[in-house]
Parts: structure tokens; C-alpha cells; sequence
């Protein structure tokens, strides 16, 4: 389990506050460490954390204040956490929530960066 909030470490900050200068690695190095960090945690803790991990990216695809080509790079690299969510859904409301939030990706994608 993570000690703190996933939001508050710094690399989240990092990827939440991207800019076009920023490191494309730091991103995918995100992904990797929180990737690694889920295959130490139970299925639910893992399930949740990958939800947090792909709000993160959400939150800054959604974001105008940060530039568009960070949040097309984090659109681009959404499907990592989402493809870990599918493999944690088992029950039937766990692969609901999961069909919400793919929508909502789709959904607010499309109005935030077309």
C-alpha cells in the first residue's frame, strides 16, 4: 500500500504539471513505478490505486493551464492504466465502473483536446 496519498509523491506532480519541455520519460517512468508498486498490493489496493493513477492523467489531459502537448502525450500513454483496470475488474460492477470510466475518458478527451 502506498504511504501517502498517490497525488502528494512527487513524481505525480511532476506529470500532473507537465509542459512541452518536460521529459516524455517521466511519464512513462510514472506508469512504470506505479505499475510495479500494484504488483506488491492485494487486487483491490492495486485496482484502486491504478483508478488513481489514471485520474492523475485525467486531470491533466482536462487541464487548459497545462500545455496541450503534455496532455496529448498523457492521452496517448492512457491506455496503460485503463489496460490494468480491465485486468483488475473481476466482478460485474468492478467491469461497470470500469465501462464509466472509459467512457468519461472518451467523453472528455474529445472536448478538452479537439
Amino acid at each position: 500500500m502506498l504511504k501517502r496519498e498517490l497525488r502528494k509523491y512527487p513524481l505525480s506532480i511532476a506529470v500532473r504539471h507537465g509542459r512541452c519541455g518536460t521529459c516524455p520519460k517521466t511519464l512513462t517512468r510514472f506508469l512504470s513505478v506505479c505499475e510495479n508498486a500494484c504488483q506488491r498490493m492485494n487486487t483491490d489496493q492495486a485496482r484502486h490505486a491504478q483508478i488513481e493513477v489514471l485520474g492523475i492523467i485525467l486531470e491533466t489531459i482536462c487541464d487548459s493551464m497545462v500545455d496541450k502537448c503534455w496532455r496529448g502525450w498523457c492521452l496517448d500513454n492512457a491506455h496503460r492504466p485503463l489496460r490494468n483496470i480491465r485486468l483488475l475488474s473481476n466482478t460485474r460492477e468492478e467491469k461497470a465502473h470500469l465501462a464509466k470510466l472509459e467512457t468519461e475518458m472518451r467523453t472528455l478527451s474529445y472536448y478538452f483536446l479537439v
